[in-house]
């Protein structure tokens, strides 16, 4: 029985019903209060004359009320105790809004309310402190947490921070907090549309007068991944021409490929009327399914104020050089002393092309564009799902698995491996593209074999290790078409042939690229791999991380693929199994060093992990179905609760995605961007800052560990830890100069900062400043000891300490000293 025989068009309504629903309950996560409870609190007392405040995050809009936890003892009396809510702690930011209420002294520990006119608060930083005009010799107490208890703020006594935090309560308007969620819902289409314009359109046209697709579903995939191959390869050949194109970079392609899209459309409807919009259940629920998916994506943006960890350092300020020259660079200043630029950039250009359009902030920029690709990966596994399982049920269990039910790939956030994850992007559509070479295409073979050349060189510019990823299932096909081609052997000749003119095309059009970075560390990497190979202790160490494989794919999942790749077996599914063989052989990329593959040596054990959820949500996609096919096959009570089941899965799926973000990988923190603003705008230009880090791959380099590693970006100072990247691969202005961060950071873990040993060796370096982050230099992982303290920094009398707000604490080193 198909789903037309029992009434499509109820199901329908059952699967809106089932998705409206979910957004509606995804939407409820919104709170209207922030609460930092009291429990096991201690007390901070100060004077009458005295002030007690707190620095916090609003994270929503329409903040109309605080709540503090205070008691009061010694002399009797009733005195006002006012609230005065500023945007900083700094002595010159005025009120924003005041309140006040009477107090009695004695009186026990309770809350006492302040209610204000709501302001316009989201994600913004404030302060609030109270005074109190109590009669002499009354105390106020209030209640003191650890400093870990919050992250975006601290107590203050007297106008000064303190290590702990104040027991507070904010409350917000609820209609504020709803408007706020509407205007939330017409930004998020908008950056939609702008993604749309940038990330879909040069795509859509390349494959429409390339590859001529049916299915909307197919089309907006493909285009989506053919479109973050455009940008880089604009970029290597306006560098091969000179031209810095700047803005042109993407005004160009989007033009260009809007005026192609609308002749064609006005020239040739026919073709237009040949691309199918289905209105099946399935195609449904991948239209839904996909919107969900992208909405709480967008929506866990919300309390996210910069790129995470370490790795986003690096890939902002490539993005950033790439606005401020127009194009590719080999210069990294005024960043970092490095000239040469040989790392991957695809993603780099990516970040450059939304900017330049939308005029974007950098650090927006990365956050926005991250999370596009993040969809883009899971888009592709849908279609190589559907070719994989020839229905389209396959896409829609790929994209619930790995969207919603798997914490990968949203996990990328956390730590700003962006480029892998634009690899990781557009894998799936490179093997599609390979798949559909050996399915025997009767027609466009040459734009075929174009398409898959754009889709293999933008593969490789964005993540180096990718092509193994595809050469491996190239091989797999290769193998099983042969097998199964045993008595027709000139069947594959064909697809052969398609195959090898992509690679030269992909080659040629990467040659300049080739070229560049030939005789770099990277090539040199490569060729180390090769002539010397790897040790069987050194490729046991990666599998080492094999052992926390349920922390990066679910258990459950990883039994789901199980199950089905038997079930396959036994129905002898060919394609699931090579599924299946894909996983298996990524799983073993990292042995192939003892064969001394190219490359080889540079897939490290997690970054094949983070992998494995590409091949697995492909496998129980196909599970998924198997099933719904099962109950269509049935009766609609059947189908009714088989597409009930998938749309609670989804709820759940969703509402875990929303926690997806992990605060401990926040680096540069709202105070730090404070404290950055103001170094901006007071400390000299040539000042260099001493920031936190620590040395990693055995004491051979070194990074940063918390928000002073983004000084040179925020507040346009030195400092003195470059972007990994340019530390590992790339060649610095001066020799020494790796040598000298990696000296410098392991001489001053072992005499310390702030002893005599230590100013000898910051003033033999010309160091003038020394930045502590709002994250204290914990940042790592595994979260390393911290290389610099406020207290030893404030105690000595080598410093003097220039801004002090939160946990950040800016110093600068006396110049007697040195002397």
């Amino acid at each position: 029985m198909t789903c037309g025989s029992i009434g499509w068009w109820t199901i329908k309504r059952h699967l809106c019903l089932c998705a409206l629903l979910t957004l509606m309950l995804v939407g409820c996560d919104a709170h209207i209060s922030d609460t930092l409870a009291p429990d096991a609190a201690t007390n901070v007392s100060v004077s009458a004359d005295s002030t007690i405040g707190q620095s916090f995050v609003a994270r929503h809009a329409g903040l109309q009320s605080i709540d503090i936890l205070l008691a009061t003892d010694g002399a009797a009396g009733d005195a006002p105790l006012t609230l005065h809510l500023r945007s900083s702690a700094l002595p010159s930011a005025p009120d924003l809004r005041v309140a006040s209420l009477m107090m009695r002294s004695p009186a026990p520990q309770t809350w006492y309310h302040f209610a204000f006119d709501p302001i316009d608060a989201r994600n913004q930083s404030y302060y609030f402190f109270v005074e109190s005009r109590l009669p002499v010799g009354a105390m106020l107490h209030g209640a003191q947490l650890p400093s870990s208890a919050y992250r975006d703020g601290a107590l203050y006594v007297a106008q000064r921070a303190q290590d702990g935090q104040l027991s507070f309560r904010a409350s917000y308007a609820a209609e504020w907090v709803a408007l706020d969620l509407l205007s939330f819902v017409g930004q998020s289409v908008l950056t939609t549309l702008a993604f749309v314009v940038v990330f879909v359109v040069p795509g859509m046209a390349l494959q429409t007068f390339l590859l001529p697709l049916t299915a909307w579903r197919a089309r907006i995939a493909l285009a989506a991944a053919l479109s973050l191959c455009v940008y880089p390869l604009v970029l290597l050949w306006a560098r091969v021409a000179d031209i810095a194109l700047g803005a042109w970079t993407v005004v160009l392609p989007v033009v260009v490929a809007s005026c192609a899209l609308t002749l064609r459309a006005f020239t040739q409807r026919d073709v237009w009327m040949r691309v199918r919009i289905r209105s099946d259940v399935a195609s449904l629920a991948w239209w839904i399914t996909a919107t969900l998916v992208l909405s709480v994506q967008l929506f866990i943006l919300r309390g996210v104020d910069a790129p995470m960890l370490g790795d986003s350092v690096q890939h902002t300020v490539i993005a950033q050089l790439l606005l401020d020259h127009g194009g590719l660079f080999d210069s990294w200043q005024p960043y970092a002393p490095y000239s040469t630029l040989t790392v991957h950039y695809g993603f780099h250009s990516a970040v450059a092309a939304f900017a330049w359009l939308t005029r974007a902030a950098i650090l927006d920029a990365t956050l926005l564009v991250g999370q596009w690709i993040n969809f883009v990966a899971i888009l592709s596994l849908s279609l190589l799902a559907e070719r994989v399982s020839r229905n389209r049920w396959a896409g829609v269990g790929a994209m619930l698995v790995a969207g919603l039910l798997s914490p990968l790939p949203n996990e990328y956030l956390n730590w700003g491996r962006y480029p892998q994850l634009l690899g990781q992007a557009l894998v799936p559509a490179a093997c599609w593209l390979t798949w559909r070479m050996f399915d025997g295409v009767a027609h466009k073979r040459i734009g075929l074999s174009v398409v898959a050349a754009l889709v293999f060189a933008g593969t490789l510019l964005a993540y180096y290790r990718m092509p193994h990823y595809v050469a491996l299932l190239v091989i797999l096909l290769v193998g099983a078409y042969a097998l199964r081609a045993r008595s027709h052997w000139r069947a594959l000749i064909e697809p052969l042939l398609m195959l090898s003119g992509a690679g030269l095309v992909a080659l040629a059009l990467m040659l300049p690229w080739l070229l560049h970075i030939r005789g770099g560390n990277l090539a040199e990497s490569v060729e180390f791999g090769v002539t010397q190979g790897s040790t069987l202790d050194a490729v046991r160490n990666e599998y080492q991380i094999f052992t926390s494989l349920d922390q990066y794919v679910p258990l459950a999942l990883v039994l789901a693929a199980t199950l089905v790749t038997l079930y396959a077996l036994w129905r002898r599914h060919r394609a699931v199994l090579i599924v299946a063989l894909w996983c298996i052989g990524i799983a073993l990329l990292p042995a192939s060093r003892l064969l001394r593959v190219p490359g080889a040596n540079n897939l490290q054990g997690f970054a094949i992990i983070i992998s494995l959820y590409m091949p697995i949500s492909v496998s129980v996609g196909y599970g998924v179905d198997r099933l719904l096919d099962a109950a269509t096959q049935l009766n609609r009570v059947w189908l009714v609760s088989a597409l009930t089941v998938f749309s609670l899965l989804a709820l759940f799926g969703a509402r875990q995605q929303l926690s997806a973000v992990k605060p401990d990988n926040r680096i540069l923190a709202p105070a730090d961007l404070r404290a950055m603003q103001w170094i901006d705008a007071n400390v000299s230009r040539d000042a260099q800052f001493l920031v936190d880090g620590f040395l990693i791959y055995g004491g051979t380099s070194a990074v940063g560990s918390d928000g002073g590693w983004w000084l040179p970006m925020i507040a346009h100072r030195r400092n003195t830890m470059p972007p990994q990247y340019a530390l590992l691969s790339e060649r610095p202005n001066d020799v020494r100069f790796n040598d000298w961060i990696v000296e410098l950071v392991t001489q001053l873990r072992k005499v310390g900062v702030s002893t005599r040993e230590g100013v000898a060796l910051l003033c033999n370096n010309h160091i003038t400043h020394v930045y502590v982050g709002e994250e204290q230099g914990r940042i790592g992982i595994p979260p390393p000891q911290p290389m610099l303290h406020l207290a030893d920094l404030e105690n000595s009398l080598a410093f003097t300490t220039i801004y002090r707000q939160d946990k950040v604490g800016v110093f600068a080193l006396n110049e007697s000293d040195c002397r």
